[in-house]
């Protein structure tokens, strides 16, 4: 069975074997939801993977590569010389959308930093190459390493149309920003790669920056690895790596598949295999989705979940699950306050109740408790399926011999069930003598009562998709599923008109109008999401969905500075992982996090825009402009993520959605830092 838990769609226990693969399937590409901050060890985000004193994590020829003096050497000599290119591959991820900074210094020949790129086996690797030079001709162009060769030139930007044809900018003098760079010496690499825009700079300056739309060449994910070039000798050094994975660009998500260490005989709970099976599943669906999938029971890489959209667990489970170790457990539960994703499928659904019980309830709404769920193999028979309902479509009827696990436990209160599944267990399964998995007296006193072994739940008035494996609600009894499509996906009357709504509707962005009204709610969703018929994207994956509280009409009022859209006086702010606050209008939002939200926002220059502490990731409702101060300092730290923002800067004047990503806690400072002034300071110069 699985359990998958969503903000915005919420999958709960699929059989293992037969029936599962086809919904699971639909369940993981509709994880997408709001953005998230990176999570990791240091206060920007960034996490070194290299030790500084050994290979540990690397891979490479060891006649070429070492660690010596705190950095990464690579070395030929005329009496050691390599035939071909060879490389140092990074073993402990791949790439996709990132930011990476490290120093390197070159003697001689030519080197490069491979990225996005494919092994070719024997330490040979072809593509995407931030390429090093000796000499004063290619330090900081753009190659393809066994491609499309030089992509662009230092000095340029080139953007590269779907047919391979170039468009090429000058960005800067080649012979100027060769100056920049200090040969013989050590020098700062800082590569970029947001979707289809790869940008190198060195130390500081912009060198190159590529746009590559060739989608049957270009390469959105791949290895990481230092190149090691052949001819005359040669030493390349490489030290202070550190990675930071970002937020997928172009509205692709992204599942992180974590797969246990092999505890049975060939057959049986192959983890690998099973992980491996659903990653190819979902490649193959054509879904703007990208998976990764980490063996033997945790990511070697400490970057692996920071821009995941859901992790999925496929493990044993009980004590030995492998997010009940070491510090995994609060690692998962931050990212999951923070809208992440979390699934487990089959036995990983099991914790002990004291320890992880709590946590599951909140991620997934529920799990396998000892002494009250029961694992008992059964055939499953008589079964009733939801009609015309899209998880069901082309299902049979049909009958099958599995470890159907049911009598879950499942966070109050479990009501709004919408039965796609259910059968009778045969009073067999509740005969079995007590123990921690095979029965107990509440699950015996059930006989003949009929399980829910697959539904859904429509939740809070906005589309919200579980899976249960529970005894059906009393409440619900036999009812039939509405034909409607809207209905049939979960939602509401309320829901399905948020749904149709115009994107630029919503969250008080210029429209000409107000949103219209949704009960107490009104559905927030990524921008370019424009919804199709019955209410349905028409693109992949899926939006962000939040509640946020509308105010009434005659709180809202027109904006002087925003086309002549709609503003709330009353605006409401949805910090993620937090909860949904009205704040005065015209508040500062640096102070209105502090204040209203009571969050531990930094503000360590005091708000006047001199450093970026006080950055925050927009889920939805990003203001369209800026000042000039929050412009030069972003653009002057190399921030150019979409959706981060400097809070000091912006005032609440419409409802917006936003993450805290920089915060007093594990920062290491002393204090958030002085309280900054009521009005925006220095006086704003709008861009």
């Amino acid at each position: 069975m699985v359990f998958v838990r969503r903000r915005s769609v919420e999958w709960r226990s699929i059989p293992v074997r037969r029936f599962w693969a086809v919904p699971l399937c639909m369940a993981l590409v509709t994880l997408g939801g709001a953005p998230r901050a990176a999570v990791a060890a240091e206060a920007d985000g960034f996490v070194p993977i290299f030790n500084g004193t050994s290979l540990e994590g690397w891979e490479g020829k060891p006649e070429f590569w070492s660690a010596q003096d705190g950095a990464i050497v690579g070395q030929t000599t005329a009496e050691k010389p390599t035939k071909g290119n060879t490389f140092l591959i990074w073993r402990q991820g791949t790439l996709d959308d990132f930011e990476i900074r490290l120093s390197y210094r070159i003697t001689g020949g030519n080197s490069g930093i491979q990225y996005r790129s494919r092994d070719l086996g024997d330490f040979v690797v072809g593509g995407y190459q931030a390429d090093i030079d000796s000499g004063p001709t290619y330090t900081g162009i753009q190659y393809e390493e066994r491609g499309r060769g030089i992509l662009a030139q230092r000095g340029e930007r080139v953007s590269i149309a779907a047919d391979g044809t170039k468009k090429t900018e000058v960005i800067g003098s080649k012979d100027e920003l060769q100056q920049v760079i200090k040969p013989g010496d050590w020098n700062d690499y800082r590569i970029v790669a947001e979707g289809a825009k790869l940008s190198h700079f060195i130390n500081g300056k912009l060198m190159s920056e590529t746009i590559d739309e060739q989608t049957d060449k270009r390469s959105a994910e791949g290895i990481l690895a230092l190149q090691l070039h052949a001819g005359p000798p040669m030493k390349v050094e490489f030290k202070d790596i550190h990675l930071k994975r970002t937020r997928l660009a172009d509205g692709r998500k992204k599942l992180v598949l974590v797969a246990g260490r092999a505890s049975h005989g060939p057959g049986e709970h192959e983890f690998r295999a099973g992980t491996k099976l659903v990653e190819k599943c979902l490649d193959a669906s054509g879904q703007q989705l990208v998976t990764v999938t980490h063996t033997d029971g945790w990511p070697t890489d400490p970057t692996a979940f920071d821009n995941a959209d859901a992790i999925f667990f496929f493990a044993d489970g009980g004590g030995g699950h492998p997010v009940l170790q070491s510090n995994r457990l609060g690692q998962i539960d931050a990212l999951a306050k923070r809208g992440v994703g979390v699934a487990c499928l089959h036995y990983a659904v099991e914790v002990p109740k004291e320890k992880g019980g709590p946590e599951f309830l909140n991620w997934m709404g529920g799990y396998f408790e000892p002494h009250w769920s029961v694992n008992p193999h059964w055939t499953l028979a008589a079964t009733e399926l939801a009609k015309e309902h899209p998880i069901t479509r082309g299902v049979k009827p049909f009958e099958t011999n599995d470890e159907w696990y049911y009598h879950m436990r499942f966070k109050e209160p479990a009501n709004g069930l919408v039965p796609i599944l259910s059968a009778v267990p045969p009073d067999a399964t509740r005969e079995r003598p007590d123990g921690p998995h095979s029965n107990n007296p509440t699950v015996r006193a059930g006989k003949g009562s009929r399980e829910v072994l697959l539904g859904l739940r429509a939740a809070g008035g906005w589309a919200r998709l579980r899976l249960h494996r529970c005894p059906l609600p009393p409440q619900l009894g036999q009812r039939r599923l509405p034909s409607d499509d809207a209905q049939r996906a979960g939602l509401d009357g309320g829901s399905r008109r948020a749904a149709r709504r115009c994107p630029q509707r919503r969250l008080g962005r210029g429209s000409g109008g107000p949103p219209r009204r949704q009960g107490a709610t009104e559905m927030i969703t990524a921008p370019g999401r424009t919804p199709g018929p019955g209410g349905r994207s028409t693109l992949p994956g899926r939006a962000a969905v939040a509640d946020v509280p509308r105010q009434p009409a005659a709180t809202r009022v027109r904006s002087p500075h925003r086309g002549g859209g709609w503003e709330s006086a009353m605006p409401q702010i949805v910090v993620e992982g937090v909860g949904t606050f009205t704040v005065p209008a015209g508040k500062r939002l640096v102070t209105a996090l502090v204040d209203e939200c009571g969050t531990d926002q930094l503000h360590a220059c005091g708000g006047v825009a001199r450093c970026t502490t006080c950055r925050v990731t927009f889920v939805a409702g990003e203001p369209p402009r800026m000042t000039k101060a929050e412009r030069d300092v972003l653009a002057a730290k190399g921030i150019t993520t979409p959706g981060v923002r400097l809070s000091c800067q912006i005032t609440c004047d419409h409802d917006m959605a936003v993450q805290v990503t920089s915060r007093l806690a594990g920062s290491g400072r002393v204090d958030a830092g002085k309280r900054p002034a009521d009005s925006i300071e220095p006086a704003p110069e709008w861009v």
